[in-house]
């Protein structure tokens, strides 16, 4: 104050002189110019900037005060030449963190060097968030006030924390995992195995020649009738066989074993068949999308800014609460360009919405977000807690840059797998007739399931015979979906599924159950589950004419016994009858190969 008087009488003197030279010139007749000088005059003003400040809690920050003149900006030692010496800006702050008002900047110390800046107010680290006020803002010269500053009070917002942190957690699919370039191994996949039995009951049809013997055991031929009840008189059967019986005899001292029944009755040994198919289900183990956002909480237009985000990821320990060994419920995979890192750097992708490029944003204003992903591998069955660590540079406060931490916490839930299997198959299967086994697996459980697959191993079949591929797999199936796998076997046995029955052997929870579809042939006839037994010459054959006239025998055989209406319209009902006549044809062919008939001719 005393300054600026000082200056108004500079002004009121040179004034005064001005009028003592016109008043001497008016006495000497003439005005006489001797010089001239022209003297600025500018006020000195003291402010605050930024007028509302905003600091994080628990961090040092402090408020600058700018003093101008006229336009120009002084500095700190300019301050000091216009003020007469060395200076200190002075003020109180209260707030709901402060027992009382406290005066900032606190006494300097005996021997502590002055402030490197003497026009920052320092500012103590405020741990309760909130509206605090800077009043009696003032420049002080030996203690006294020299200068006031605009505004005397300002308000301080002190704000919970800057970085304010979200993470996001879902599973992937299949394709997900592929475009991040993760690397399956076996470790990665989960599975279990399931035997399916099916039991085959098939009532054997003796087909046997008529013998005959005279007196003297020789033989008399019979002849075979023509079959009836073909239906088909455009076909032309061709000369009708003859059959020659032959008593065969047991060689040397051996004699035929017989069979009786503790009741005193014979029967027919019979052993049902027993068809085996084991495999397995088998599916990639749950990976997770761990997304962590940390955007500037700061409130718009503090200047505030957060750049170079890094986020690091720590996972759970197992049982042994280590952590990094193989009990941990969690692990990070492997990907294509290595193991995955724990730390990532968090940023914004930009307008081309892809990492790693030259438009990726590093700094966010107040508002901004950013984000980095972390791929997890669920390794055991539960709800697992996730914990990241952050650390950035926060710019704009008035002491400087300052680095700031946070954290960060999100979690995941690792399911087991829970899948309901049923197969499907024909009630009846024919030796050498082709059928599907229709495996359909559901998925129960609450978590989907990757790369799954049911795999069916041809080594430890019975009974039939696997036609194709033995494994069969789906990309994704997704909680509540379902699907379908085709298996295409062929039949190395005759018989009805009278019993069955489904073992899972399993670390992942599955149920099963088997299902039944009418048999039906090639021709869309209903199978007959009996099977033709021939006499033992047709052993003398070749297998290859034997196996396709069993075909065919069976093929007719069905027609022969199906229900009445099942036959399909183009199919012509045929008799047992005839079917017995050829099946009797094709023993012929063994017994001619007996009585020393060439195969081929005999065939």
């Amino acid at each position: 104050m005393i300054r600026r008087n000082f200056h108004y009488i500079l002004y009121i003197g040179l004034l005064s002189r001005a009028f003592i030279l016109e008043a001497a010139a008016e006495a000497d007749g003439a005005l006489r110019k001797i010089g001239e000088m022209e003297l600025s005059l500018l006020g000195i003003a003291a402010r605050v900037e930024p007028i509302h400040p905003v600091v994080p809690k628990n961090i040092a920050s402090g408020v600058r005060i700018v003093v101008r003149a006229g336009a120009a900006e002084l500095t700190p030692d300019e301050v000091a030449q216009f003020l007469g010496g060395a200076f200190e800006v002075v003020g109180e702050i209260s707030g709901p963190g402060l027992p009382a008002a406290l005066t900032v900047p606190p006494p300097i110390e005996p021997g502590e060097p002055p402030p490197a800046d003497p026009l920052l107010l320092p500012l103590p680290p405020l741990t309760v968030p909130g509206d605090y006020t800077l009043a009696n803002l003032r420049i002080e010269v030996d203690g006294k006030p020299a200068l006031d500053v605009s505004p005397r009070s300002i308000t301080v917002e002190v704000i919970h924390q800057v970085l304010v942190t979200s993470v996001k957690t879902r599973p992937l699919t299949l394709d997900e995992l592929k475009e991040r370039g993760v690397v399956f191994d076996d470790d990665d996949y989960l599975g279990f195995e399931f035997t399916v039995g099916m039991l085959l009951e098939s009532n054997p049809v003796n087909i046997t020649f008529p013998v005959v013997f005279d007196r003297e055991g020789v033989p008399v031929p019979q002849p075979v009738s023509a079959p009836i009840g073909s239906g088909r008189d455009e076909v032309d059967l061709g000369p009708l066989p003859t059959i020659v019986p032959v008593m065969l005899e047991p060689a040397g001292d051996f004699s035929m074993p017989v069979l009786e029944l503790p009741n005193g009755t014979s029967q027919p040994i019979r052993i049902p068949s027993v068809i085996v198919i084991p495999g397995n289900v088998g599916y990639l183990k749950q990976f997770f999308s761990a997304q962590l956002y940390v955007a500037n909480g700061a409130p718009g237009g503090s200047g505030l800014v957060v750049k170079d985000v890094i986020g690091r990821i720590s996972l759970p320990p197992g049982p042994d609460q280590v952590a990094g060994t193989d009990d941990d419920p969690l692990a990070l995979p492997d990907t294509v360009e290595g193991p995955h890192p724990d730390t990532l750097p968090v940023n914004d992708p930009g307008p081309d919405g892809e990492r790693g490029t030259g438009d990726d944003r590093v700094a966010f204003h107040p508002g901004e977000q950013g984000e980095a992903e972390f791929l997890i591998r669920g390794e055991s069955e539960g709800f697992h807690t996730i914990d990241f660590n952050i650390a950035a540079t926060l710019e704009g406060l008035a002491t400087g840059p300052v680095e700031v931490v946070g954290k960060a916490s999100g979690g995941v839930l690792v399911r087991n797998g829970f899948f309901d299997m049923t197969f499907t198959l024909p009630s009846v299967v024919r030796k050498g007739e082709e059928f599907t086994l229709f495996v359909t697996v559901t998925n129960i459980g609450e978590s989907l399931a990757n790369d799954l697959s049911v795999s069916l191993d041809t080594s430890r079949m019975s009974g039939v015979e696997l036609l194709g591929d033995d494994t069969r797999q789906v990309d994704t199936l997704f909680a509540g979906d379902s699907n379908t796998f085709e298996f295409l076997f062929e039949a190395q046995r005759t018989g009805q599924v009278v019993a069955d029955y489904l073992e899972l052997d399993t670390d992942a929870p599955g149920s099963g159950s088997l299902k039944y579809t009418l048999g039906i042939g090639e021709r869309g006839v209903p199978l007959s589950p009996d099977t033709l037994v021939l006499p033992a010459s047709v052993d003398l054959l070749p297998d290859s004419v034997v196996q396709a006239a069993m075909r065919v025998l069976g093929q007719s055989w069905s027609i022969a016994n199906a229900p009445a209406g099942t036959l399909p319209p183009d199919v012509i009902r045929i008799s047992r009858r005839a079917v017995t006549e050829k099946a009797l044809a094709l023993a012929e062919a063994g017994l001619r190969v007996v009585l020393g008939q060439d195969e081929a001719t005999a065939v």
